[in-house]
């Protein structure tokens, strides 16, 4: 490779993106052929959240070789960021019938077809995910999800405490476990569960909404009141964005996937 090749991963790896993509712009022009020069441009692109230009790039780099794992499966995670979810589907279908140990992608896939409400085949993505890796957190907790939208809330409750066992400081997992027991009937476990999550996250005010409802239902309508005015406090104070996002996506590669 040039000399520009190597500058543009140099400054990747520093974070500076935009000069990364100067230097593979530059190395380009030298060879505008070489299939994984398209691709770090588009990683570099996807990391300035320049998703159109980044799938341009990924194109490039498929037509130039079209069994480039790498790029079908950042292609698919730049769709999804775009809200492509039918299209990350078949770019993630790609990656993993040209890798099929590439769990990652598995992982991401269950995520577009999670958001396209096709959960069954959700569950069946995640599930391939975490057998190929059965440390993969992330899967489990994905996973659970798409069962809970199921009302598999028994099963969601398995799958939570899968991510949690691997990865116990997993405010999301443990939100999530509550909603799920909370389903059940057991609101004593969920409040717990909740609890947990605010242990871990304070600021979490999904987790104080939800502890509240379920207080509510107990009875315990001053300590329900409380949580509900903490969790309109943090909600008011972040501006209402989401601090348990539902699905957790698996970014686009680093250099450690190379």
């Amino acid at each position: 490779m040039d000399a520009w090749f190597n500058k543009g991963i140099a400054f990747y790896d520093l974070g500076k993106h935009e000069d990364a993509i100067i230097a593979f712009d530059k190395s380009i022009q030298i060879n505008s052929n070489d299939n994984d020069l398209w691709t770090r441009k588009g990683m570099a692109l996807a990391a300035l959240d320049r998703h159109e230009d980044a799938i341009i790039a990924y194109d490039k780099a498929i037509r130039i070789f079209n069994k480039d794992h790498f790029a079908w499966y950042d292609k698919g995670s730049s769709q999804i960021e775009l809200g492509l979810y039918e299209e990350a589907v078949i770019s993630y279908t790609y990656a993993t019938d040209l890798k099929p140990d590439h769990y990652e992608a598995w992982n991401n896939k269950g995520i577009a077809l999670g958001c396209l409400g096709s959960h069954l085949q959700a569950i069946g993505a995640f599930s391939e995910a975490t057998r190929i890796n059965p440390s993969f957190h992330e899967a489990w907790y994905n996973k659970g999800c798409s069962l809970a939208e199921l009302n598999r809330h028994k099963e969601a409750v398995e799958a939570y405490c899968k991510a949690i066992e691997i990865y116990p400081e997993y405010p999301a997992a443990f939100g999530n476990k509550g909603v799920s027991l909370d389903a059940l009937g057991f609101y004593e476990k969920a409040i717990d569960s909740f609890k947990k999550a605010i242990e871990i996250n304070k600021n979490d005010y999904i987790a104080w909404t939800n502890m509240g409802i379920t207080l509510n239902r107990l009875g315990r309508s001053l300590e329900a009141k409380q949580a509900l005015n903490i969790a309109s406090k943090l909600e008011a104070d972040d501006g209402g964005s989401k601090l348990n996002i539902h699905y957790k996506l698996k970014p686009c590669r680093t250099k450690a996937l190379r």
